[in-house]
């Protein structure tokens, strides 16, 4: 079971501008940045931290535009 504390812990190995990804709180959400900026890895914690509190009957959707940010993102998430 997911504790509130690891996934505290969990957002603390982020970067300030990646912590705010995995502050969002819902609806949608852009992220934008150059290559290596570390967005795969603040959506997957993003993802895994909205995960916990979604509803069984809600999505969370990852939209990326290329098939290697589609492995990375998918590998990342199942990660957390």
């Amino acid at each position: 079971m997911v504790s509130p504390e690891s996934l505290d812990q969990l957002r603390n190995t982020l970067c300030k501008g990646q912590q705010t990804m995995a502050d969002w709180q819902g609806g949608e959400l852009a992220v934008s940045a150059v290559p290596g900026a570390g967005k795969s890895t603040g959506m997957a914690v993003a993802a895994a931290i909205a995960n916990f509190n979604l509803h069984r009957q809600k999505q969370l959707v990852i939209v990326t535009f290329t098939r290697s940010a589609v492995s990375n993102i998918r590998k990342k998430v199942s990660e957390h």
